[in-house]
């Protein structure tokens, strides 16, 4: 079993390899800040594309931090892009027939730092 890890955002992380281990991890900016958002989900399609021509290099799972609901945080564009890059990973699942699971963002928290909600640093 192989595992592609994503963080989307305007700079997606990824790492990808067995359970337990990381054979591969970067990060790519998937576009500028002056670029319209639909770049972002055409340059998610091409790193997934490019991370999948090799069969043999090819995860048996994608693995995406499920995206906030609108509202909650980073007002209406973080959640275009947010659902946004979402669909795309899910279309470039399905094409190379490789399962998506969404993670929830607490649980993914909970696991890492031993809490679902952080508190912020005084003065914030």
């Amino acid at each position: 079993m192989r595992v592609l890890a994503l963080d989307l955002a305007t700079r997606t992380g990824f790492a990808i390899g067995p359970p337990g281990r990381i054979e591969r991890s970067a990060s790519a900016t998937l576009k500028k800040p002056d670029e319209p958002l639909w770049i972002a989900g055409q340059n998610i399609g091409f790193l997934l594309r490019d991370l999948f021509v090799l069969r043999s290099e090819r995860p048996t799972l994608i693995v995406v931090e499920a995206p906030l609901p609108p509202g909650a945080a980073g007002g209406a564009a973080a959640a275009i892009l947010a659902w946004g890059l979402l669909f795309v990973v899910a279309f470039m699942g399905a094409l190379f027939e490789i399962p998506v699971r969404q993670v929830n963002v607490l649980d993914v928290r909970r696991f890492y730092v031993g809490k679902a909600r952080l508190n912020a640093p005084p003065g914030f």
